[in-house]
């Protein structure tokens, strides 16, 4: 769905306001999919500040599957960010900037783009089921959050392992 924004860039109109609810299609990332339940509610307003530039400040909210990255199970996270940026014209010479940026492409804006953009943006570095996830045993693969392995594991450094026979 796409929003015309004609009127706020021309000075027709101080404010547009947004909230709807989107579907979007599962992001494909390297190694995971993510993917949506229920759509996304998204909630923004569209002003132009100072005369000339475009702003946008929102919510997003969703749930969406994902998989823990160190159990590997897979689990439902709920989801809900603010979000502000600047809206500018597409062009071609599209310089690394440091705020969020939208584009417009003939005072028309693109939902879902927006909605996608924030989502990847707020994207966790590691997705965990939970904070205290204990991960998967390295040598037999159990699951520690469910199962307490009897594995002896040892990591020592082989570099410092004689400092092991140092108080023998």
């Amino acid at each position: 769905m796409k929003i015309d924004i004609t009127n706020i860039i021309n000075d027709e109109q101080l404010k547009i306001s947004v909230k709807e609810n989107i579907p979007i299609e599962p992001l494909a990332l390297d190694a995971k999919m993510i993917e949506f339940d229920g759509g996304v509610d998204i909630e923004f307003d569209i002003y132009k500040v100072d005369g000339k530039d475009i702003c946008i400040i929102g919510n997003i909210q969703y749930k969406c599957g994902d998989v823990c990255d160190r159990c590997l199970e897979t689990f439902k996270r709920e989801v809900q960010e603010k979000f502000s940026g600047q809206i500018i014209e597409k062009s071609e010479d599209e310089d690394i900037y440091e705020n969020i940026i939208f584009f417009h492409e003939s005072g028309k804006i693109n939902i879902a783009d927006i909605a996608r953009a924030v989502i990847l943006y707020n994207l966790p570095m590691k997705s965990l089921c939970k904070q205290d996830c204990k991960g998967i045993c390295p040598k037999c693969g159990q699951n520690l959050n469910t199962v307490q392995c009897d594995c002896d594991i040892e990591d020592i450094d082989p570099r410092l392992s004689e400092l092991k026979n140092f108080l023998k």
